[in-house]
């Protein structure tokens, strides 16, 4: 493409972002637009599993009660200020933050702050099946029922208008952690009722508490933001917030390097040398928490035998894995959790060994003539940074040993919808933290209640291993915490159910002039807190 076209296309892609003239230097200098690799499968967090959903909402729309902060190890407040536990630690009591506002827009004019209601109904939203808007959406919660919320809250009572009571069946140690995740959010009470009579639009349109409100947005285009001048907080730098949706890396760097962009998602391995060497381009890079992995559906008779999955494992090469896919930026993942986990431990001893695994194969009854499917996202992912890749790397491994195998690449919404069938063979994804507990890193994506809500993408259910991660929760004691996180470790690597490959870095590229980035625990990028550093004249 020729440089006046390039320039037009970019100015034109700019005007399509911005929803404003091309001659707007001014609001393009107070809008902060940032290449998203994806579209969100949901703009509502309780019904997430994916990233995309979360970095698109929490800490931009909505906002939780508390937050976690990684530096100190503590809670802090958020829309609550303070809180109680009782004695037997089956009652905690939350006091509001007054004067919050809710957002305006869609049609609709808040006519009160924030207040009890909106808790009580954020949560009994999750928990009633008969709550007027609980099937609204997919009517499935992920993260609130993986953690047997379903089963350990009892109730939540409205004491005051500011103030509100959740009462448990029996102690939850990490209830105060659950908090905090990017699924326990408020919504409006009063919005919901706005919007009784057309429900779907109460998350497709939604409203919050957060520093940005959302004004507009196109799957597979953009989404589009607007400072919230009535936020409680210190108000965000940047008037305008847009998410340009862009697949390609490829595409992302290019606007990147245009201008277009201010900041880019998940900038290939490849392509770090390059923006490390531009003086215009800063990297940030910091720890992901996060692993990618291999999952077997473990209810298919092929894949119901440990010995074949342990088989299938030996013949994939992860050291190339490493070498090729993540451009050495990743490193083979030793365990189930990312090491600076505590609890971790370096389960997973299997080595390269192509001839064992087509022995094991063959003296497990495998059929070597018969074809199975590997399923990918056709999106990067902050663990994984190209899943075709390595879902092509693995066939060919797979090839060297007889066993024949096919590829899926499936867009991440269309890739949720078949996982929840149940009848793919296997699949690559990856896990990335919310908090730094182990036990919310493992029992998602490896607990029988993960089956059932759709997070354990391998189907796999072993009572005594979800028994070892409760234990461990339930534990004050540090060495038996130790000790049972272990055994569940240990127990969950000889029956494999997935096998873990990669543990990687995360890295955001951004203009020079990019200031204030910073991540919550879970990786989501704080975009309130950025800043642009102006120009010298």
């Amino acid at each position: 493409m020729k440089p006046c076209r390039l320039l037009a296309a970019v100015v034109l892609s700019t005007v399509v972002l911005l929803g404003c003239q091309p001659n707007s230097n001014t609001l393009r200098t107070k809008t902060l637009v940032y290449c998203f690799e994806g579209s969100p499968a949901t703009l509502n967090p309780q019904q997430a599993t994916g990233s995309l959903s979360f970095d698109a909402t929490v800490d931009i729309i909505y906002e939780t009660l508390i937050s976690y902060d990684q530096t100190s190890g503590r809670f802090r407040p958020k829309l609550a200020t303070h809180w109680s536990i009782s004695p037997d630690q089956k009652h905690y009591t939350f006091h509001l933050r007054k004067n919050v506002q809710f957002h305006h827009g869609w049609g609709f004019q808040p006519s009160r702050s924030l207040n009890a209601q909106d808790v009580v109904f954020s949560f009994q939203r999750q928990l009633d099946s008969q709550h007027p808007f609980h099937n609204v959406g997919s009517a499935d919660y992920p993260y609130f029922h993986t953690n047997r919320l379903h089963q350990v809250l009892k109730d939540i009572v409205q004491i005051d208008p500011y103030t509100v009571e959740f009462v448990l069946e029996k102690p939850l140690p990490n209830f105060l952690t659950l908090l905090s995740m990017d699924f326990a959010i408020i919504q409006s009470a009063e919005y919901a009722d706005f919007r009784m009579r057309n429900r779907r639009l109460f998350d497709d349109q939604p409203i919050g508490t957060g520093p940005f409100r959302m004004t507009s947005h196109k799957s597979g285009f953009y989404l589009r933001y607007q400072r919230f001048e009535r936020y409680w907080g210190d108000p965000p730098y940047f008037q305008k917030l847009v998410f340009a949706v862009s697949p390609s890396p490829a595409v992302r760097l290019g606007r990147l390097m245009t201008g277009e962009c201010d900041l880019m998602s998940q900038p290939q391995p490849r392509q770090l040398l390059t923006l490390k060497k531009t003086p215009q381009i800063k990297v940030s890079e910091f720890s992901d928490n996060s692993i990618s992995y291999w999952a077997f559906n473990v209810l298919k008779p092929r894949f119901s035998d440990p010995r074949i999955r342990k088989a299938l494992a030996m013949a994939v090469d992860r050291q190339r894995l490493v070498d090729i896919v993540y451009n050495g930026t990743g490193q083979v993942a030793r365990g189930l959790l990312p090491e600076n986990f505590f609890g971790f431990a370096p389960v997973v001893d299997i080595t390269l060994d192509p001839v064992g695994a087509k022995t094991l194969l063959r003296a497990s009854g495998w059929d070597f003539s018969r074809e199975f499917e590997i399923v990918v996202p056709d999106v990067q992912r902050s663990y994984n940074p190209n899943p075709l890749q390595t879902a092509q790397l693995i066939r060919y491994d797979l090839s060297k040993i007889g066993v024949k195998a096919k590829i899926k690449a499936l867009p991440w919404t269309a890739l949720l919808r078949h996982l929840n069938l149940g009848q793919y063979d296997t699949v690559i994804m990856g896990w990335r933290a919310d908090n730094m507990d182990p036990v919310d890193f493992l029992y998602p994506i490896a607990s029988c209640d993960g089956r059932t809500s759709g997070t354990n993408r391998a189907l796999w259910c072993h009572p005594d291993f979800d028994r070892l991660l409760i234990k461990a929760r339930q534990t004050t004691v540090h060495e038996e915490r130790q000790r049972y996180l272990v055994e569940a470790q240990r127990l969950f690597v000889q029956d494999l159910p997935w096998y873990p490959l990669v543990s990687a870095n995360r890295y955001v590229a951004h203009q020079a002039s990019i200031k204030g980035i910073r991540h919550s625990a879970s990786g989501r990028i704080l975009f309130k807190k950025i800043t642009r550093t102006r120009k010298k004249p």
